[in-house]
This record gives C-alpha cells, structure tokens and sequence, in this order.
C-alpha cells in the first residue's frame, strides 16, 4: 500500500461521484482541508471515517486501503492502516535525510561562494583601495568595480580618500575647485578636485590636489610657503566635501542628463558666483526639491530665477568652460556667515563689467551702481594701463552715511556719492595751472561723514621733480581745501597717504636709498607740519619684499598700530606699533584679501 496511491485513488473515486472536496468533507463531518491531504497523500482518514468514506464512494474498505479497485477481502484495519502509517515515516525519514544533505550542499556551495568572494573582495581592495593614499600615483577606483553614482553617493567615497591622504596633519579641509565629469548615468569617469587644508585656528596649511580617471587617482600636496598666490585662503563652511556632496545628492543627474543636449557631462563647483538679475538656475535653496527640465523650459525660469548677486553654485555643462551654449546653474544655501570667506572679493570693493563700475560694502551680496559712463572707463583705464582701478582711487565704508567715491579720467576728477549711488557730484583738481605733468598717483578716503580727504602726485623727471599736495573736506566733499605734503618738487615721489582723523595722519614717499621701503612722515596737528618716522624694517620677514601702502592706523591700549601693505600687487601685510609716531617697531606679518581683477 502506498498513501499516496491511496490519495490518488480517492481524488479518482470523488470525481467519479461529481463531488468536489468541500461536498466530501460535508458528508463525513470534516473540513475541506482534510479532505486535500487525504488526496495528497500527506495523511490518511481516520480509522472511524474509511467505512463511512467507502460507503459515499461505492467501494469497499479493503479498496481504498490498496489504493485500487479490486476483490473485496476481509483485514485488519488496524493493521492495514498501521502499515501504511509506517510506510509514511520512512517516506518523511528518508525525504528528511534527501533534504538535510541538499541544505548541506547549499550551505556547503554558499561558503565556497562567501570565501571567493571574499578572497576577491579583499584582492580588490587592496589592489584598488590602498589604505594609504600617496604623493603621485595611486592605483585606484571609485565605487565597487567602477561603479560610482553621483547623484546616490555624492562625495562619499573622496571623503575617505582625503582621510587616507598622507599628508601634513590638518583639523579642517575645503573644496576650492571642483570638475567632476560622469557618463550618461551620471556615473563618475574622472574628477580635477582641489582642496584647502586648515588648522584647528583655522590657519591655512596648504593646497591638496586630485586628479583621477582610468583606476589612476594622482596626488600633489603644496605647502603654504610653496603657493604663490595673491589670494587668501580662508575657510568656508559651505565648501566642505560634506556640504558640497549633500548639495550633489540634491540634483536628478540622470534625469536632467537624459534631457540635455550636452555631449559630455561636467559638474563644477563655484562658491561664491556672482550672477546677474534675472538669471535662470534651478533653485535648491531651503531645499527645495529640483526637478529635471529641458533646457528650453530651464532658460524660461521654470526652475526659478534669482536677483543680482554672490551665490553657492554647482554648474553642469560640457566642460568647456563656465559659460557654455547649454548651462545649468543649480543654486543651494551657504551656511550663514560664509558670504565672507571669499576668495576674490574684499568686503568692501569695485566691479568693472560690460562698461559699467559697480561698488559693494558687503561682499558682492549687494552692488552699488556708479555713473561712470563706457566711454569714461576706458578713458581711465587706458590712462591707468591697466584694467583695474588704481589702489586707493576709490573709496566705500561699510556705514552707508559715508560717502563713496572714486577718480577717473586723464585729468584727477574726482566723483562722489553722498546718499548710497543714487545721486554723484564731480569735483575737478588742479595741482599746478603752470606747471602740468599727468597725475599719476591718486588716493581719496573718506574718515566719517564729512572728513574726507585726497592725495596727488605725479612722475619724477630729471630737472623738474614732481607735484604732490593733498586736499581735505569738512562737509562731505562741498568744499576742499590744499593741504602741502613733505618733500615736494623731488625725487620722492607719493606712494600713499593715510588720516586717521582731522588732525593725526602718514605720509608714504619713494626712498630712492631703499625702493623696498618708503620714507614715512607723521602730522598730529593736519598736516601743518611734518615730521620723519623711523622705523627698523630688517625685522621684516624675507617673504614680505617690499611695503607700498599704508593699509591702517589703528589706536588701543595707549598705543597706534600701523598697518603697511603692498596695494593691490601681494597679500603680505606688516604690523608696526607706536607710542608716537617718531619711532614705529615692528610688531607682526599677517596677510589680507586685496582686489581681485575678475
């Protein structure tokens, strides 16, 4: 006998009888349930129910027990049963033992899996990601078999990078530079990235740079001393690799490459831009959500717009440059208080742009309009040779009461702003009537809202000399009156002039003895009289080569700080103190922002 010929037997006698399971079960006082595994061979009926079961299926017990029709006998139920019970313990024992040693061979296969896997797992980590990242050339690839998303991972994995970087001991890092292109999913293919290292005072170290395409990652570390550069590099909480991979996971790269007509796929990064009234961007700020646009429907503001000003930037384009035929400006929040850490923007400064000169007192967030026409700012410029403003020629305060101001033109005509550029004035000076040389060196400041005061030299020529005189304002620039300088008609020519207020101020003159360092000259009652400074600048720090201008003067605790710059040729400042201007000492070298064309 077998139960499951028996199940067989019974599903075959049911239909028969046009019966399904549940009309069975109703009739023997059982469920449906039981009735299905009757016919599955999982069980057999009770003892009590086969006569019952071979009554409604016309057929007798000794039947259903051989699973088949055939000669009535007479047995033992009991027995019959118990046989076919125990031929279905040895079916489940030996169904068991078959099923124990396929989960063996499973468990047995999946190990072998797990330890190959593992094997190349570690193999490729450490032929990929070395725990070391060194100066040159590492072997290495972003994500598991170069498999790195963008838009799911941001920077993450150069997070890590960085950490492993050998280098100087550092407590904080920024990005100053980021072009990363990726592939029509927006997986990464290779990143120019450059990083700034901080310590814990928040002093910069040194500049870290990444280059990485085809498992090449090549590291170059310069130190502080070894940067040339004019800019001071201050830190910035918005340019963190954090930050700015958070503000990346923001965009629907995929989506938005799908929809461009790009070639190729770079994303820069650009803290700080300075963008124009009306500009469209794809506005991510109080994190807004950013959805994937044409570029049709993106330069028809349908992302969003944004009014003049500095903002945080991540551009995609094709990597050709800033200002492509398809861009897309995608514009997120800074961390409040980093609009100050610029690297190209002191807080008060000038814009030339298009023909227009335009003045900020708050880091490039709001800009002041002059009404300095095209013609008039070329006609400077060509005059300057240059194309920047000459240091000191121009002049804003921080306190919108104080007037701006700035020179331009052959002649030292000066224009000024007393209600924040909604209205300026021209005032025009003459040195000498009789006596004409281009005035070369000009300066213009203003101390409050009524003191300000302007300086003028010219070239020296052999047999001539120069002019150079000074003019201060008591009522905002109305009225001026001359002020004479030290040294006029000589070789020492003006480099730059400083009032700490009416009455105390400083004098920078040409040393043709020492060019690297001026003479100085003090007045405390207006410039009256003048006397000489002396001062020991063989203190001075090798890398400060030379002092142009006078940055600051700055009186605390019974004592004047001086403060001597290069203008707008080097960041190296000097700091002298005084307890009269007789004698200054040198104090400290610090660095500062200067202006930054473009």
């Amino acid at each position: 006998m077998d139960n499951h010929q028996i199940g067989k037997f019974i599903t075959k006698l049911r239909k028969e009888k046009g019966l399904t399971q549940q009309q069975l079960g109703e009739r023997l006082y059982v469920t449906d349930k039981a009735v299905s595994k009757w016919e599955r061979g999982l069980s057999l009926p009770d003892i009590t129910l086969l006569e019952k079961l071979a009554q409604e299926l016309d057929v007798d017990v000794s039947e259903i027990l051989q699973g088949k029709r055939g000669k009535k006998e007479n047995i033992n139920v009991e027995k019959e049963i118990e046989k076919v019970v125990q031929k279905m313990q040895e079916e489940q024992r030996l169904r068991k033992k078959r099923l124990k040693k396929i989960c063996f061979s499973i468990f047995l296969l999946l190990l072998i899996l797990l330890l190959v896997s593992f094997l190349f797992i570690h193999f490729y980590d450490r032929k990929y990601h070395p725990s070391i990242i060194h100066e040159g050339d590492n072997t290495y690839e972003f994500g598991f078999l170069g498999n790195y998303s963008l838009e799911k991972e941001g920077l993450d994995e150069f997070q890590e990078v960085v950490e492993k970087t050998e280098t100087l001991d550092y407590d904080k890092i920024n990005i100053s530079y980021l072009d990363i292109e990726v592939d029509q999913k927006g997986k990464l293919l290779k990143f120019n990235i450059h990083v700034e290292y901080f310590d814990k005072n928040l002093t910069w170290l040194g500049n870290g740079y990444y280059l990485y395409e085809d498992q090449n990652l090549h590291y170059q570390y310069e130190t502080a001393k070894e940067n040339t550069s004019v800019l001071v590099m201050t830190y910035a909480k918005s340019s963190t690799v954090e930050y700015i991979g958070e503000k990346l996971k923001m965009i629907p790269l995929k989506k938005q490459i799908h929809l461009s007509d790009l070639n190729y796929y770079h994303l820069l990064f650009q803290n700080n831009r300075s963008l124009e009234e009306g500009m469209p961007v794809f506005d991510g700020r109080e994190s807004k959500k950013i959805e994937a646009l044409s570029f049709s429907d993106y330069q028809n503001g349908l992302g969003g717009t944004v009014s003049e000003g500095i903002y945080f930037a991540i551009i995609l384009n094709d990597g050709s440059g800033y200002t492509t035929d398809e861009d897309y400006y995608y514009v997120f929040d800074t961390i409040e208080g980093d609009i100050k850490n610029l690297g190209y923007l002191m807080e008060t400064d000038y814009y030339i742009n298009n023909g227009t000169l335009s003045f900020t007192r708050d880091y490039g967030q709001n800009w002041i309009l002059s009404d300095a026409t095209k013609e008039e700012i070329d006609e400077t410029l060509n005059f300057y040779r240059s194309n920047a403003l000459l240091t000191h020629s121009w002049t804003i305060s921080t306190n919108e009461l104080i007037p701006i101001a700035y020179f331009y033109g052959e002649e030292p005509k000066l224009k000024i702003s007393n209600d924040n550029g909604s209205s300026w004035t021209l005032k025009e000076f003459v040195l000498d009537a009789d006596y004409y040389k281009p005035v070369t060196r000009r300066i213009v400041r203003f101390v409050d809202q009524n003191f300000g005061y302007v300086a003028l030299g010219t070239d020296w020529s052999m047999g001539s000399g120069e002019i150079k005189k000074a003019f201060f304002t008591h009522d905002g620039g109305s009225t001026w009156e001359e002020v004479q300088l030290p040294l006029n008609y000589s070789s020492n020519t003006l480099m730059d002039f400083y009032m700490y207020n009416e009455q105390i101020g400083m004098v920078a003159l040409y040393h043709s003895e020492s060019a690297e360092f001026p003479l100085l000259y003090y007045t405390i009652n207006g410039g009256e009289d003048w006397e000489l400074v002396s001062y020991d600048y063989s203190f001075i720090p090798r890398e400060v080569v030379y002092l142009s201008t006078i940055e600051d003067i700055e009186y605390r605790d019974d004592r004047y700080y001086i403060t001597m710059g290069q203008g707008d040729s080097d960041h190296h400042r000097v700091i002298f103190e005084a307890t009269t201007f007789d004698t200054m000492t040198y104090l400290e070298h610090t660095t500062a922002q200067i202006h930054t064309v473009g």
